[in-house]
């Protein structure tokens, strides 16, 4: 009898126990102790802020006076050359370029700025993740107008102008992928960036320069390009995840806190044909094992960043693919629902640099072409007659970009993410796995209209120093 009694006891506290532990997962809630968005500006604010060289003002003023890209000229999305254009829509590319001179006056001076930095604010109870930026989309619609307005003036023979005009883009690029910043700043810089080498390859490619101004446009970039190298960052990605996990896990003191049942309802859309973000708040896992993976992910992040792709493929074949997948998670599925470091940015850095070396290496070319008459049969040839100061190297392979003659044309590419020359030939988007090259040269022409130059005008052997 006292044996079933005291079985019975042991039951009826362990029940108990249970019971209590139940109503604790139901009804404990997270707490919020750290102002992370706080963290942020502290993070981002420039060592020894001076507002005088902050371009925010600036830019704002750029802003308010900024006119929007008329309908007429965003319709056709192929077209990416003023001279493409029919005559209406060509004067009223003018007309809109011409609206905008206050804009782009402004937007030169911000450029020249030393950075530009803005505190951030948060959305409702003030997470991360609601953070504002509503200034990206303004800056994206500036640099586009300002590079229609390069190849505007590039086709009417105003280069020293043009070329200011992607100099300040350059710099502007430059000022938004400054360290430290956001990730998606910083990819908006590298895309500005990206995008006016772009437009420098559309005028070389459409427009028959001399080779003194070949040169002046290659001074440019080479002074630009070569004198900032921004690698990713992602420190204040991390401020975001810690953010998330105080906001959405139990904190018991000990580390060993869950997910909190009030919080997995808000993963459910995430995880429609798994029950884990529920399980999770049972199961696991613990507050303390989801900073773990957290710092894992960033350690081998930080390990490779300053390593080129193709070191990294060389090291271990299967790493970008290691990485991106979320590994040994067991029955924590919810932990890639948080905010962790991919291997896309890291990319765009490296494409992004393999660009910028590409572009000054195709003015070089152009520019023996037109001094010589031929084509360099190799890009040693470009060192060596002192167009080029060093070879361009792929970062997605053991040497350099790829340079082929084709008759009186050229090639020039990277390898890709593939690692492998697939013989100057880009990538198929419509397939599952697309393998292929970044092929620089020559530029996608959407019309084969090229505009040229007469050699016999004095526009066309002008310098940037006295037109």
């Amino acid at each position: 009898m006292k044996k079933r009694v005291f079985i019975s006891v042991i039951i009826m506290i362990v029940l108990a126990s249970l019971s209590v532990k139940a109503v604790l997962i139901f009804t404990a809630n997270p707490r919020v102790t750290v102002d992370y968005v706080a963290e942020y500006n502290r993070m981002t604010c420039p060592a020894n802020y001076d507002p005088n060289q902050n371009a925010a003002d600036e830019y704002q003023k750029a802003y308010d006076a900024f006119v929007k890209i008329p309908r007429e000229i965003q319709e056709d999305p192929y077209i990416n050359w003023p001279a493409d254009f029919n005559d209406d829509s060509r004067q009223i590319l003018k007309e809109w370029l011409d609206s905008n001179k206050q804009s782009f006056e402004f937007f030169k001076i911000a450029s020249h700025k030393t950075y530009y930095w803005l505190e951030r604010g948060a959305k409702g109870n003030g997470e991360m993740k609601s953070m504002s930026f509503p200034e990206m989309t303004q800056f994206r619609d500036l640099i586009e107008a300002k590079l229609w307005d390069a190849k505007y003036k590039a086709i009417e023979g105003q280069f020293k102008s043009a070329f200011e005009d992607i100099e300040n883009c350059i710099l502007a690029g430059n000022q938004k992928c400054q360290r430290p910043s956001w990730p998606f700043e910083m990819a908006q810089g590298y895309d500005t960036k990206e995008r006016t080498i772009k437009t420098v390859l559309c005028m070389i490619s459409r427009i028959q320069f001399s080779s003194e101004i070949l040169t002046e446009l290659q001074d440019v970039l080479e002074v630009q390009f070569k004198k900032q190298s921004y690698l990713p960052y992602l420190e204040t990605r991390r401020l975001e995840f810690y953010d998330e996990l105080q906001r959405s896990f139990v904190d018991n003191g000990k580390g060993t806190g869950r997910l909190a049942w009030s919080k997995a309802k808000d993963f459910t859309t995430l995880c429609i044909d798994s029950p884990n973000p529920y399980l999770a708040c049972f199961l696991g896992p613990a507050r303390n094992e989801m900073v773990k993976r957290m710092e894992e992910k960033y350690s081998a992040y930080n390990s490779i960043i300053n390593k080129t792709p193709y070191r990294v493929y060389k090291e271990d074949s299967n790493y970008f693919d290691k990485f991106e997948s979320c590994g040994d998670c067991g029955n924590a599925d919810i932990f890639v629902l948080f905010p962790l470091p991919n291997t896309r940015f890291y990319h765009h850095y490296y494409r992004l640099k393999a660009r910028a070396d590409a572009s000054i290496s195709i003015l070089a070319i152009q520019r023996f072409k037109a001094d010589k008459g031929i084509l360099p049969s190799k890009l040693d040839e470009l060192v060596s007659n002192g167009y080029l100061k060093d070879l361009p190297l792929d970062p997605y392979s053991n040497g350099t970009l790829v340079y082929r003659l084709n008759e009186s044309e050229f090639t020039l590419y990277s390898a890709g993410q593939n690692f492998i020359d697939d013989g100057g030939k880009e990538p198929n988007k419509t397939t599952a796995n697309p393998s292929g090259d970044i092929v620089f040269w020559p530029v996608k022409k959407y019309d084969q209209r090229i505009k040229r130059i007469d050699e016999s005008k004095d526009v066309n052997t002008l310098s940037l120093s006295n037109k």
